[in-house]
């Protein structure tokens, strides 16, 4: 997924059902994150493509989809959603987790991406 990519993906966050997996719930629950906050920040007409992943092999971090982090710079709370697009049997978003963004992680920057992973 692109920056491009960012207006299907936020229509199909706002007509279709989003689903979250059993982790991120789990996680969400820990860290305080409410389903609200992360479907509102899927919807956001102002969200941004902060990073996305390819499938990984790595023993411990295995996912076969590709994953996308995302982040709203105008919301009130400093989220990031990292999930899942499948397409088959249907187009889905499925949230994998959510989590604070961290200084010790995550740097501010003015601009698109508001977010930039630390090296």
């Amino acid at each position: 997924m692109t920056r491009s990519d960012l207006p299907q993906f936020r229509l199909l966050a706002k007509h279709s059902e989003i689903d979250f997996s059993g982790h991120a719930l789990s996680q969400m629950i820990t860290r305080r994150i409410s389903v609200d906050l992360v479907e509102k920040i899927l919807r956001s007409d102002s969200n941004q493509l902060i990073e996305s992943q390819s499938p990984s092999s790595t023993p411990g971090k295995e996912h076969a989809d590709e994953r996308v982090l995302i982040y709203d710079p105008s919301s009130s709370s400093d989220v990031i959603v990292i999930c899942a697009l499948t397409f088959t049997p249907i187009p889905q978003i499925t949230v994998v987790t959510a989590e604070h963004a961290r200084d010790e992680k995550w740097e501010r920057v003015s601009g698109d991406p508001a977010l930039i992973r630390k090296k």
